[in-house]
């Protein structure tokens, strides 16, 4: 698994928020997984009462999490279709992305002058701050972890409301962007950028830019 595989991996994660067993399942090749989680994943309050199957069946239903003991957790097919299997106690903790230094890395990378904010009536979009290139010009930049092609649709159109003129948006990849979404960003003549181009991780898992200049 390389850098830009990670982002999709990252985006597709409901709310960038999972029990330990399922984070450890989806980023296990990725080199810098042991050090992205020290850096940028921090423990939730609470425990998961249900995983991911990692059966080979097709009905993909979620695991109940049954704990006989403290040192006895199992994860149970609801449909009874394979067998429990042992999970350890690190495996139902949950885990989430720490926000406020992802972003605060993000926006050293890109060169964006971070003072981050969240717009009313929206859910997982950041104002992270403002890119100046130079005396006199200012950017808003946004980022969005999309839920769907819709939820991308209605981010974009609440960040539309809030200008009327030039802005950044950011999102991990591309893949919920559709023609709608297109439109949108011509029509305001707004940056669109995706993090699996932009951003790639040091020997240390922080934030680099891809590129020798920045947005």
């Amino acid at each position: 698994m390389d850098d830009h595989q990670f982002w999709k991996i990252l985006e597709d994660i409901p709310a960038q928020t999972a029990p330990w067993c399922e984070w450890r399942n989806a980023l296990s090749d990725w080199a810098r997984f042991d050090l992205f989680q020290e850096r940028y994943l921090q423990l939730d309050k609470h425990q998961a009462s249900a995983v991911a199957c990692v059966s080979d069946c097709p009905m993909f239903c979620p695991r109940q999490v049954v704990q006989h003991a403290k040192d006895d957790i199992v994860a149970v097919c609801p449909e009874n279709e394979s067998k429990p299997y042992a999970l350890a106690a690190k495996d139902i903790l949950v885990y989430k992305l720490k926000r406020p230094a992802f972003h605060k890395d993000l926006c050293d990378a890109l060169g964006i002058q971070h003072k981050e904010s969240q717009p009313a009536d929206t859910r997982f979009v950041w104002r992270l701050g403002q890119y100046k290139p130079r005396e006199g010009y200012e950017l808003p930049v946004y980022l969005i972890f999309p839920e769907d092609e819709e939820h991308l649709v209605e981010s974009l159109n609440r960040i539309c409301l809030l200008h009327e003129n030039q802005f950044a948006v950011i999102t991990p990849t591309n893949q919920y962007h559709c023609p709608e979404t297109d439109h949108l960003l011509a029509a305001k003549e707004a940056i669109g950028l995706t993090l699996d181009v932009e951003i790639a991780f040091d020997d240390k898992a922080e934030c680099k830019s891809s590129y020798t200049k920045h947005l």
